[in-house]
């Protein structure tokens, strides 16, 4: 009884184990496709994992993405607004799960975040491009209106998506029903879909599946359509790290069966 209490404290313990003083680089990939015209979009940061008293502490720096067109969509917004922090170092505390506790200037952060979105806004006099203002100014105005965690929440996506410690301590698991957000140009939502984890070697491979009808606001109004999701994640079992993503997101909408694909695959180089 009490070697196997042992056994199970140290797999607890070990859930959350990155490697420390350690560059590593977070390489993601984006392919967008829009009814057969294709767009991609690339970007790196660093992160390395330090020892605090009780936890982590990760110092998160982006590099200069690859120039790509505008856009108003939540992703190419998102990506405009953390482009305004490359070159900057964001330092988060952790806990011993890797959970964030806490971000260092985040006050700054945020400022940073929302001069990147109003950034997209064009300044034309053409009645779309008043259009196109009026709209990035109201998720500006949206955005600033967030609770601090909310804000928290989105500066931490910097480091949240590369930390998987329920899985690395969960262990396999087979298919459960979950549901799942999903994002496209056209808005965001949640389907219901399917989540497994499967047991190889030294790592988990979590697989998640979701298709639904969706009704979502578009450039032209409220329109009803279809989104499918299928991610993929491989975590370390020693260190609790998704060291791959796998995302692809299908949005079919409207009478005219406008499609959308985005494919984008992240991956950690030690």
């Amino acid at each position: 009884m009490i070697a196997s209490t042992v056994l199970i404290m140290q797999a607890v313990a070990a859930a959350f184990a990155p490697p420390l003083d350690t560059r590593i680089t977070v390489r993601s990939e984006m392919r967008r496709t829009d009814n057969g015209v294709s767009r991609r979009f690339a970007a790196s940061r660093t992160v390395v994992f330090t020892r605090r008293e009780d936890g982590f502490r990760a110092t998160v720096t982006l590099e200069a993405a690859e120039a790509e067109e505008p856009g108003d969509d939540p992703t190419a917004m998102f990506r405009a607004a953390f482009s305004r922090l490359a070159g900057r170092r964001v330092v988060f505390d952790l806990d011993r799960d890797g959970a964030v506790i806490a971000i260092a200037d985040a006050a700054a952060l945020w400022a940073a975040l929302l001069d990147g979105i109003r950034s997209l806004a064009p300044t034309g006099g053409s009645a779309t491009e008043r259009g196109r203002a009026a709209r990035i100014a109201a998720v500006v105005a949206a955005l600033n209106a967030l609770p601090d965690a909310s804000r928290r929440s989105i500066i931490a996506s910097l480091l949240t998506p590369l930390i998987a410690t329920d899985v690395a301590r969960g262990g396999a698991q087979s298919p459960q029903p979950v549901r799942v957000p999903a994002a496209s140009a056209f808005g965001a939502t949640q389907i219901d879909g399917v989540r497994s984890v499967r047991l190889a070697a030294d790592t988990l491979e979590v697989r998640t599946a979701a298709e639904g009808p969706v009704r979502l606001r578009g450039p032209d109004g409220i329109v009803d359509g279809r989104i499918a999701v299928e991610m993929r994640r491989i975590v370390e079992r020693g260190s609790g790290l998704v060291v791959r993503s796998e995302e692809t997101v299908r949005t079919r909408t409207g009478t005219e069966g406008a499609a959308q694909e985005r494919v984008t695959t992240t991956r950690l180089i030690f």
